[in-house]
């Protein structure tokens, strides 16, 4: 079995951020020793006193540079906040600074009030999963170069290392999925829950993983959980 953990970077009692990154770097070089698949960081906003993982990319970039073999991913990158060039933008980045280990976990969360609105976040979208399910197809066709040479797009290029691009992956709730399945065909990664995660635990394993081919995910094909 592939086994992988996503990391929270929690601020440790009476610590810091400095203490939270280096917590996760060490966590990161200590599961790929152990043999773990990958390593994803995390992406919260607005309780950074608690939770230090904020920007992803950002730490991605320095556990880049303290991993050799393990892949490297988010876990996920919030998408409703950002543009979709932006974002694969970041990931092709990432590909170069770590050719052939990076994951591009998309997801997407609203946080307060207060935090959407300095995050230039808007809150009220008419079509909620329609307008998500356009911007995951986006990135994933900025990545791959995949835009029809028609649309105003396919002149766009991101960076890339010169083999696979970044793999991506959707992130979802278990209701949100059974409700509307993302169509992009990438690799699904379900979140049993829908509560905060508790910034006491470390690193959360995951354990579900869909195949990810450019068609329509075959739902019947999931191997566990996230929980």
């Amino acid at each position: 079995m592939d086994l992988s953990l996503v990391d929270l970077s929690p601020v440790p009692e009476g610590g810091t951020a400095v203490e939270a990154f280096e917590n996760t770097v060490q966590a990161a070089k200590q599961a790929e020793a152990l043999g773990y698949t990958r390593f994803w960081a995390a992406e919260h906003h607005g309780m950074a006193d608690r939770l230090a993982g904020t920007t992803p990319e950002v730490l991605l970039g320095a556990l880049s540079a303290e991993t050799d073999t393990i892949r490297l991913g988010s876990g996920a990158v919030l998408l409703n906040h950002y543009s979709p060039f932006k974002v694969a933008e970041v990931f092709g980045t990432l590909d170069g600074l770590a050719p052939g280990r990076i994951d591009a976990g998309l997801g997407r969360a609203n946080g307060s009030p207060a935090t959407d609105h300095a995050l230039g976040t808007e809150r009220h979208v008419e079509n909620p999963d329609e307008n998500h399910a356009e911007k995951i197809e986006a990135v994933c066709a900025h990545l791959a170069g995949d835009f029809p040479s028609n649309h105003p797009y396919s002149d766009l290029s991101v960076p890339r290392s010169g083999g696979a691009p970044p793999a991506p992956w959707v992130l979802a709730r278990v209701p949100r999925v059974r409700n509307s399945p993302p169509r992009s065909g990438c690799d699904t990664v379900l979140r049993r829950s829908s509560g905060r995660s508790s910034p006491s635990m470390r690193s959360k394993p995951i354990t579900t993983i869909f195949n990810r081919r450019h068609s329509p995910v075959a739902w019947t094909n999931h191997r566990g959980w996230w929980p």
